[in-house]
């Protein structure tokens, strides 16, 4: 499953979010992408910035964080796009912390192929 959007969640706080950077390299959705990479918004259709949700820190158990806010963000550093994998059946979700077409398109489609994929691997 993947859930994706500015205001997915029930978060305590809003921040403008302008990029993100990787902080996994070696998670399967990050596949492609630099170590500590950061990668731009495009601008966003209705040209005024958006405050999206602020995912608080992940306990260990909680999932794992493949990319955080970018340093041009409000909060960087706070997750921005993470993972969990349940021990029975192979289920698995890819929480992304904020609308996808923001991405730069080279960004978004690589980020997309490598997050089916992911997925898609879970009862292999």
């Amino acid at each position: 499953m993947i859930l994706s959007g500015a205001y997915v969640g029930d978060a305590q706080e809003q921040a403008i979010q302008r990029d993100i950077q990787v902080s996994d390299a070696l998670h399967p959705i990050a596949k492609g992408f630099s170590a500590e990479e950061v990668i731009a918004f495009a601008p966003a259709p209705s040209g005024s910035e958006y405050k999206i949700n602020v995912v608080e820190e992940l306990g260990k158990d909680e999932g794992s964080v493949a990319f955080v806010r970018g340093p041009a963000s409000e909060k960087a550093g706070t997750p921005s796009i993470f993972t969990l994998a349940g021990e029975s059946g192979g289920t698995r979700v890819v929480f992304m912390g904020f609308t996808v077409y923001l991405l730069p398109e080279a960004a978004k489609g690589r980020l997309v192929l490598n997050t089916v994929e992911w997925l898609l691997a879970a009862g292999a």
